[in-house]
């Protein structure tokens, strides 16, 4: 039953609240989707929130204007009549504390599944009773958190497994603007409460005033440290520089996060133990473009990646916070750097429209059960390509419940909430015994490795996808017999590029699917445009190392790129440089002309814009670059398996760009030089590109994978043992 048909209530202490506007959002997101929940507020919001805040919802809003003296027994029998009125099959609670009672008591009586998300006080505060919490946790069918840390912290502390979802935010409400800005306003917006941490901005401001620095700051909001505060900024005679605006309306924050130079959130632990979560006014200012200053506490260098994404110190230790303050200030070419790359990591991790929708899917039941195990920790060829197979699984069979198990981190967002990443907790070989504590019994289990001494486990489909490698490693996998349990094997080529190489007994299992790539779509190439620069009349270079896993390649291959970038002539130049998410070497951008960042989740729609690549030769970015049309200079690696001069070529003898030689640098670059001056030869590149377009294999391939996972589960339910070879 797909999502958005359920009948869905939100349990909330009190709807709205200023200090919740992320549960606005996640509402308005699921109304774009079709699923309008109904929101039971159980105390009334103060008067001043509701005119503030109040936004016009499709979903209906039930207040119960409950007491603070009613037995919580009494406000879940009244949740519970007006959800079974209602018709309602779920109730989702946010904070697990009175709206998770009554949510769990109320669908007690009423029949009825229940989740909710865990913030921060909830978690931490010092109200919080670890026994009564450890029964929530364990009753509710799924459980959120808005952090990693969170997640791991409920956890290991309460045994329960509990999902991140991140808040999310509606990008569109919230447009990049690059550039450092006129002002010279530092931004503080919070609850003035001690976890905020705004004592130490007003200490930092003091000491930026003592040095020279002329700055102004304001602090908006609201609460009971205001007075403290003020007689704080009295005593440093601070009143012509600090200012307490108190509580202000959403798009009055907005318009002064997006003017301010910098957004301070100097984030603390509280002498209560209370701490945020991710505040979600950075999550705002990242996506708007405001360079962040925040701390490393719980969640938040999840967002606040130090020194790639905004300012990480410590916490409570003003000093640092007004070096950070000063060093954004006044570098501007920094300033840049951070907010191109912000931007881009909220777009892949924060936007609304997925984190509701992995919200959606935690009030979803039923669908077939796949795993992805991906061994390599280094590239991202592996992850791509189960991802590009993942995604039509989901097109073709929307109930379909995905888990990805691997051995570390995975270097993107899925962008489907029907997607799980599992990192094996032992670091080591990712075994389905991982999924235990998650409670999830595969249908079908889909490798890209399967190791010298590792065997498909029992009484599971199993399927291998099987790329083209050196000979020698093809041969030796056959030969160790690796793939004689192996239910069906996918091979991403042509029966042209492999099928003399592979023994005739393994014919009836391999599909040749064809190659397994993504595409383009025309909203990411808008978003790419918008995000580095590139207009009418911009000369667009690409370069990328791929993954970014192989050190000495990246360092080659940037090196290179370097010193082509050096000899581009002309301000129409835009030369973007992606290390790759599993690079570990930092880069300075040359001059203006040039972007650095670690990774581009919309990678294909910016090779669509180039008017030429340099790249590695990976599997992955070479078949990217060809649905893209673009011409290319590839520069191999050298790999043990993967017979990257080859594909080089073979791209090249095709008429679809070059392939040089990375061991020499200058003359690697003098040739690649010679190419991007050559409008001839790159036209002729483009349109050999487009004489040879290439037709994917991601739908074939999940035809496979589904078809194994139903064998599976028909097996299941006649009783039999799933058998090696079927």
């Amino acid at each position: 039953m797909p999502s958005e048909s359920l009948r869905v209530g939100y349990v909330l202490k009190v709807f709205p609240r200023l200090s919740q506007t992320f549960i606005v959002n996640e509402l308005r997101a699921h109304e774009a989707a079709g699923l309008s929940p109904v929101v039971f507020s159980l105390r009334s919001p103060r008067p001043e929130d509701e005119q503030i805040v109040m936004p016009p919802l499709r979903s209906e809003v039930v207040r119960l204007d409950a007491t603070a003296d009613e037995p919580v027994s009494q406000l879940a029998a009244r949740v519970a009549r007006e959800a079974r009125a209602r018709g309602l099959e779920h109730l989702h609670a946010h904070f697990g504390n009175l709206a998770t009672i009554v949510a769990r008591q109320a669908a007690r009586r009423a029949g009825l599944r229940y989740s909710f998300t865990a913030h921060a006080i909830d978690i931490f505060g010092p109200k919080v009773d670890p026994s009564a919490l450890r029964e929530r946790l364990h009753d509710a069918h799924r459980v959120v958190t808005v952090s990693d840390w969170n997640a791991r912290h409920l956890e290991s502390t309460f045994g329960r497994p509990v999902e991140r979802i991140y808040n999310g935010l509606p990008l569109d409400a919230f447009p990049f603007r690059r550039g450092a800005r006129a002002s010279r306003e530092l931004l503080g917006v919070g609850r003035l409460v001690e976890k905020k941490g705004f004592g130490t901005l007003v200490e930092a401001c003091a000491r930026l005033r003592a040095s020279g620095l002329r700055v102004a700051c304001s602090i908006v909001g609201d609460g009971p440290l205001r007075a403290s505060l003020s007689d704080r900024i009295r005593e440093l005679g601070l009143e012509g520089t600090v200012r307490l605006l108190g509580a202000r309306p959403p798009e009055e924050v907005r318009r002064r996060i997006a003017e301010a130079a910098l957004l301070v959130a100097p984030c603390a632990v509280a002498g209560d133990g209370d701490r945020d979560g991710l505040p979600t006014v950075l999550i705002e200012a990242m996506a708007l473009g405001t360079p962040v200053v925040s701390t490393p506490v719980t969640g938040i260098p999840e967002l606040v990646r130090a020194g790639e994404t905004g300012m990480s110190v410590p916490a409570d230790d003003a000093a640092a916070l007004a070096r950070a303050c000063a060093y954004l200030l006044g570098e501007p070419r920094e300033v840049e750097r951070l907010q191109v790359a912000a931007r881009v990591h909220v777009e892949r991790h924060f936007d609304a429209r997925w984190t509701s929708a992995q919200l959606r899917s935690c009030f979803r039941v039923g669908g077939p059960r796949i795993v992805f195990r991906i061994h390599n920790r280094r590239g991202v060829g592996h992850w791509m390509r189960s991802h590009n197979i993942a995604r039509e699984i989901l097109a073709l069979e929307p109930e379909s419940e995905i888990v990805f198990l691997a051995r570390g981190g995975a270097p993107f967002e899925p962008g489907d909430p029907r997607i799980r990443h599992v990192v094996a907790e032992s670091g080591a070989r990712p075994s389905l015994r991982e999924l235990d504590r998650l409670g999830f019994a595969p249908d079908v289990v889909v490798d890209d490795t399967i190791l010298p001494d590792e065997r498909p486990e029992p009484g599971v489909r199993h399927v291998f996808v099987l790329r083209k490698r050196r000979r020698e490693g093809l041969d030796s996998l056959v030969a160790d017999g690796a793939l004689d349990a192996v239910d069906r094997i996918i091979v991403p080529h042509g029966e042209d590029e492999l099928g003399d190489c592979l023994p005739a007994s393994l014919r009836r299992r391999l599909d040749f699917v064809g190659p397994i790539a993504r595409a383009a779509t025309a909203a990411g190439r808008a978003r790419v445009r918008r995000a580095y620069g590139v207009g009418p009349g911009t000369r667009l270079l690409v370069s990328t190392p791929g993954g970014g896993g192989f050190r000495e390649d990246v360092r080659r291959l940037v090196g290179i790129a370097g010193r082509v970038h050096d000899r581009l002539v002309g301000d129409d130049w835009r030369h973007v440089l992606v290390l790759g998410p599993n690079a570990v070497d930092e880069e300075a951008p040359r001059d203006e002309r040039m972007i650095v960042v670690r990774s581009e989740p919309e990678l294909p729609a910016l090779l669509a814009e180039a008017c030429c690549v340099i790249s590695a030769a990976g599997y992955n970015t070479v078949q990217e670059i060809r649905l893209a049309g673009r011409p290319a200079v590839l520069l191999p690696g050298d790999r043990k398996y993967d017979d990257q001069t080859e594909r080089a070529e073979a791209f090249a003898r095709a008429g679809h760009g070059w392939c040089v030689d990375p061991t020499d640098a200058e003359a690697a670059a003098t040739r690649i030089v010679a190419c991007l001056e050559d409008a001839i030869g790159l036209a002729r590149a483009e349109a050999s590109l487009a004489r040879s377009p290439l037709v994917v294999g991601n739908r074939a391939a999940a035809e496979v994978v589904l078809a194994s996972g139903r064998d599976s589960r028909r097996v299941a339910s006649s009783g039999a043992g799933a058998t090696g070879d079927a």
